[in-house]
């Protein structure tokens, strides 16, 4: 737990400070895509080794992870917020870009750098969240954001879903079905970043919503018919 939040913070900004602007939003939906890339992979191997195996696996991504990440550089914002930061943030940069032309890199460099003092000007807490109705209303939405993701019984789902396959009686075996589930959600989170430029963000929490109340109706529909059933039986 404690290393997954670090990791959800972390991940994020650091993709934000790397990137470019017009590749930003774009290079941050990998995170949510090879986190479905992972479900998939567990789906994919799990019912068909050894718990061992299993722990192999899935250990072998976060050590390829660490081998590579020696090599990345620090983010040019987090050294410019450093004294005496400039020349490795420069260097930083180049490495990121791959040598563009240097009128190029020094502007971007002194954007970064002024969005830097500006963040070092702005001090901010946690107070600064309630003290204009704007940053309520950004408040009071991003919760209601996260709330409705956790709370829809996605993670239920997807731990227990070799379960729930099982449960339905399905002619396709559990451990398949499970895994055309995993397919589902990585095309769906590929697709979300192209989707997203033909319509907007708040059509497609439309379509999702919607998909996530048939979901979870149908499978509580399943849940209460099957135990009737065994009520029946067993009375």
């Amino acid at each position: 737990g404690l290393t997954v939040g670090v990791i959800f913070t972390a991940v994020p900004m650091y993709i934000a400070e790397i990137s470019e602007l017009h590749l930003r939003s774009s290079l941050g939906t990998l995170m949510q895509f090879f986190l479905v890339a992972g479900f998939l992979v567990e789906y994919a191997v799990g019912p068909y080794t050894t718990y061992l195996t299993l722990v192999i696996v899935s250990l072998a991504m976060p050590i390829l992870c660490f081998g590579m990440f020696v090599w990345m550089p620090d983010s040019p914002h987090s050294l410019l917020a450093r004294s005496g930061g400039e020349e490795k943030a420069l260097k930083s940069l180049r490495w990121l870009r791959g040598n563009p032309e240097e009128t190029v890199l020094l502007k971007e460099l002194e954007d970064i750098k002024k969005s830097v003092n500006e963040a070092k000007d702005q001090k901010s807490g946690v107070s600064d969240l309630f003290n204009n109705r704007g940053n309520i209303n950004a408040l009071m939405i991003s919760c209601a954001m996260v709330a409705w993701q956790q709370l829809c019984g996605i993670i239920v789902l997807l731990i227990y879903s070799q379960m729930i396959f099982i449960q339905t009686g399905v002619e396709l075996s559990s451990s398949m079905s499970t895994i055309i589930v995993g397919s589902v959600m990585l095309g769906a989170s590929a697709l979300t970043p192209c989707l997203a430029k033909f319509t907007t963000m708040k059509t497609l929490l439309y379509i999702s919503g919607i998909g996530m109340a048939i979901t979870d109706v149908g499978v509580n529909t399943q849940t209460q018919i099957l135990v009737c059933t065994c009520e029946s039986v067993y009375s």
